[in-house]
């Protein structure tokens, strides 16, 4: 049993530096985001989907090693969390492993999507600010702009360019 939960417990330790990781890239990545560095945005968000491809893995042998403890005390792993766990072991270092690594990937997890949250508004409003200037520019040269229905763009669409090539 012990070898299972110790398995378990390194699990859930690798997953939380993964997710401490993927935090680290967010903060990161609102620099990046209000710096407007497009390139430097396309390698983080690279980065971001190596870490996540990681994550996947060892939650498919998170699930695997919740399987065997549920096995093992005759429950079902469907619903067995990490606190049920927590509470079916008696006193042991592991009990005390898992309990903070599950509190440090929570505690890591809310403040990633809070950052994410804020990293997804200044994209918004870096989108607005973009969508914005457009229309602006579109109006000084008379043409209506409305990028959301194709139909009613269809003129300037069919005009082709708008710069002159013979300059």
């Amino acid at each position: 049993m012990a070898s299972i939960l110790e398995e378990l417990v390194e699990v859930l330790e690798n997953e939380s530096v993964l997710y401490e990781e993927l935090y680290l890239i967010a903060i990161e990545k609102r620099k990046i985001i209000i710096e407007n560095d497009l390139e430097m945005l396309k390698r983080f968000n690279s980065a971001e989907g190596i870490i996540a491809s990681k994550i996947q893995k060892l939650e498919i042998k998170r699930l695997e090693h919740i399987e065997d403890v549920g096995i093992v005390f005759g429950k079902s792993s469907k619903n067995l969390l990490i606190k049920d766990i927590v509470e079916l072991i008696k006193d042991s270092e592991e009990k005390q492993r898992l309990e903070e690594v599950s509190k440090k990937i929570k505690s890591t997890l809310i403040k990633l999507q809070d950052r994410n949250k804020n990293n997804k508004e200044l994209i918004d409003s870096a989108l607005k600010y973009v969508d914005v200037n457009l229309n602006l520019i579109k109006s000084v040269s008379g043409e209506q702009v409305d990028n959301y229905q194709p139909e009613k763009n269809k003129s300037y669409l069919e005009s082709g360019s708008t710069f002159d090539k013979t300059q």
